[in-house]
């Protein structure tokens, strides 16, 4: 019993100094270094700035709501869509990109 409430008021001032994780969260850079939505977009013609949830796995709306600071799109094209088309498909999926940040500048 006396090491318990000794081990409790050692471990009082840790627990009240401790920040909360969601002021941990705000304060923090929050940065996802690989998103696919590129070739969602181009497959399924979804917008990244439209609700799609239950459709994809992101989109604008719960990245703001998640506190994402940083996103970075993969462009991946590879033989399978034929001789030359590889190059006009990764544009494709560039150029969609470019819309939405042009639709959402902030």
């Amino acid at each position: 019993m006396k090491k318990t409430v000794a081990l409790a008021l050692f471990l009082m001032p840790l627990l009240t100094m401790a920040q909360s994780y969601k002021k941990l969260h705000q304060r923090s850079i929050v940065i996802d270094t690989h998103n696919d939505f590129p070739t969602q977009a181009a497959d399924k013609g979804f917008l990244f700035d439209q609700n799609l949830k239950g459709k994809t796995h992101s989109d604008l709306r719960r990245m703001k709501e998640g506190g994402m600071d940083i996103q970075v799109f993969s462009i991946f094209c590879d033989g399978g869509y034929g001789k030359g088309a590889a190059y006009k498909r990764a544009n494709q999926e560039i150029d969609s990109v470019y819309a939405w940040v042009a639709r959402n500048p902030s």
